[in-house]
């Protein structure tokens, strides 16, 4: 086979670092051979199927064997000059690779499949050869199989390498690239399926089509990409969680996407469902700048039992470190309040703006937060908090204790009578 041909075969989105390298090599710089006799075998002009067979037979460890290609990486076109200075990081990360010798590590199976050479696969299959590992750190044999499937139109690689195979499929055994082309692959992804890879696209984190197609946006140009319309007319399930435990509804939130948003609610999606906490779809939320959906969202929340306040103090830190204080309103009228901590810690640092954003969102301030201010001799700080507080006797009593034990000023003293009087 020739090395333009193995180019061709080897090409596709998702695996265009990797072709660009080894292509490079083999139209460029000749591949340099090693001395191990199953590689050998791998990279004759054709590819030496007898001499893999003996290799196997002969050879101790001949499935362990790492083959090594040689490329060169080519100088800079003037083309690609003129791109690269117009995209500058590529300009100097080219520059820098130009010239330079690489070794790619490939496991004989996976060069064997990369070489098309049925033969040889066939025989390394029956020797034990494992198509889905990754043990030189480039693709598995299975991958480069389902990349010539999918350029083909076919299954008969995948056929090949799980016709025999009964292990386990990690979830890594394509990457998410691959598994989004699989969607226009039906028939192929169900061959697949059937075998063992985890269904409706998921990758190794967790995500699948449906969370992948809020985006909506081809990776590369040209390339088939998952629209959430065609993704939902497939009937995946809207609540299948991601390995963050997040729903594709917390992730059309997260994208914006509030069409797709307002479609898998109408699906039955459910808010409290969409993150690990009851509470987690608000951050998206309150992150889109909808206010009205995130107060309606709140309210349900809080209504149907699913959140309290207490559930809510991180996310109002949150909300006023970023000075959100429209968004902070909503979460001071169902009764949550940032933690004693945050209130203290913002009168130590000194961050009084903060502080005015809580006031200013309407949060109830602890009698702790009083107190703590007093500690620190910050007195008009302290009558501002206190006129933002709702004590009980004891407590308006107990800081009249301390005032008169710190020394307070005049005004302190009368701001904390005006306070027992509200208390009573």
């Amino acid at each position: 086979m020739s090395p333009a041909r193995i180019c061709g075969a080897a090409s596709g989105p998702g695996r265009i670092g990797l072709v660009v390298a080894l292509c490079s090599g083999l139209m460029g710089t000749p591949a340099v051979a090693t001395t191990t006799p199953i590689c050998e075998a791998l990279k004759a002009e054709p590819v030496d199927v007898a001499g893999v067979r003996v290799a196997l037979r002969t050879q101790p460890g001949a499935l362990d064997a790492v083959c090594e290609i040689e490329w060169t990486s080519p100088q800079m076109g003037a083309v690609e000059l003129l791109v690269g200075v117009v995209v500058f990081p590529y300009l100097v990360y080219r520059a820098n690779r130009a010239g330079r010798t690489f070794i790619d590590k490939h496991d004989p199976l996976e060069l064997a499949v990369m070489r098309q050479s049925l033969g040889a696969t066939r025989a390394l299959l029956k020797a034990g050869a494992d198509p889905v590992v990754h043990s030189r750190g480039t693709e598995s044999a299975l991958e480069r199989a389902v990349a010539l499937d999918l350029e083909s139109g076919s299954s008969e690689w995948s056929d090949l390498l799980l016709a025999d195979w009964r292990g386990e499929m990690p979830t890594d055994t394509l990457t998410t690239a691959t598994l989004d082309r699989l969607f226009f692959a039906p028939a192929l992804e169900s061959r697949l399926r059937s075998a063992g890879l985890p269904p409706h696209g998921e990758d190794q984190s967790g995500t699948t089509w449906l969370h992948r197609s809020m985006n909506d946006r081809p990776r590369f140009r040209g390339d088939p990409h998952l629209t959430f319309d065609a993704v939902m007319a497939r009937g995946l399930p809207i609540g299948r969680k991601d390995g963050l435990g997040r729903t594709a509804l917390y992730t059309a939130a997260a994208a914006e996407n509030w069409s797709a948003y307002d479609v898998l609610i109408e699906a039955g999606a459910r808010p409290e469902r969409a993150g690990e906490e009851p509470q987690t779809i608000l951050r998206p939320l309150a992150d889109g700048e909808v206010l009205d959906r995130y107060e309606q969202t709140l309210r349900q929340l809080v209504e149907e039992g699913h959140v309290v306040a207490d559930d809510l103090s991180t996310l109002a830190e949150n909300l006023l470190f970023r000075r959100k204080v429209a968004y902070s309103r909503p979460l001071a009228a169902v009764g949550a309040t940032p933690s004693e901590w945050w209130w203290e810690s913002q009168i130590s640092l000194g961050w009084e703006d903060r502080l005015s954003g809580a006031l200013e969102a309407g949060f109830v301030v602890p009698g702790s937060a009083v107190s703590y201010a007093m500690r620190k001799e910050k007195w008009a700080l302290a009558r501002r908090l206190l006129s933002h507080s709702r004590l009980s006797p004891a407590e308006v009593r107990r800081l009249q204790r301390q005032a008169i034990w710190r020394g307070a000023p005049p005004k302190m003293k009368q701001a904390l009578k005006r306070a027992k009087k509200r208390a009573q």
